[in-house]
């Protein structure tokens, strides 16, 4: 993360159009956090998001900076420590020994492209529109077609997961089945869990 991406932490205009459009929650969480964009790979720009511990902990980092040697000139947030050095403390090489020193049961599964996969998969069970997945795609790094192509769920975990709600639906009466519009308005007992 460069020094310049904190900069561009965006606050939402209340009265916008888009706010109004939110949902208690969504507004609440646009109050909390903050929206941060870094370079990822191949040039791509990633947003990240911050809480306001985050942002607390990149301050203090940022301010204390020249006491632990972090070259001026250094533009990135997380510069390596030694004057003259220009580069930057990358993510999966402090992913890796952390995961190892941590004591891990799997370390080798904690990893950023786990992480994405894990997101990705997840959200496959969300039934999200084709904006929606661009939406997250696009926060992960990726456009949708990689984000299709490589993090789909295999068709076995789809059809258990949603279509068996449709059939145990069925087999209970077909009574939620007039009120859904898709899988995950299906409602399998009666207190609507």
């Amino acid at each position: 993360m460069k020094v310049t991406g904190v900069d561009k932490i965006q606050c939402m205009q209340k009265d916008s159009n888009v706010v109004r459009a939110l949902s208690p929650l969504e507004k609440h969480l646009c109050e909390v956090l903050s929206r941060v964009e870094i370079v990822g790979k191949r040039g791509r720009v990633v947003p990240v998001l911050l809480n306001y511990e985050m942002r607390e902990w990149i301050t203090l980092l940022m301010e204390t900076r020249h006491d632990i040697g972090v070259d001026p000139e250094n533009e990135y947030v997380f510069a390596r420590s030694f004057y003259g050095s220009k580069g930057h403390i990358r993510a999966c090489d402090s992913l890796r020994k952390y995961s190892q020193l941590c004591g891990a049961k799997y370390p080798d599964s904690l990893t950023g492209t786990q992480l994405r996969k894990q997101i990705a998969t997840f959200c496959q069970l969300f039934s999200l529109t084709e904006n929606e997945m661009d939406m997250v795609a696009n926060f992960l790094g990726h456009d949708l077609k990689i984000h299709r192509q490589y993090y789909r769920l295999p068709m076995e975990v789809l059809q258990v997961a949603k279509v068996s709600k449709l059939l145990l639906a069925m087999e209970k009466g077909g009574g939620s089945l007039s009120q859904a519009k898709n899988f995950d308005d299906l409602c399998l007992s009666d207190d609507g869990k």
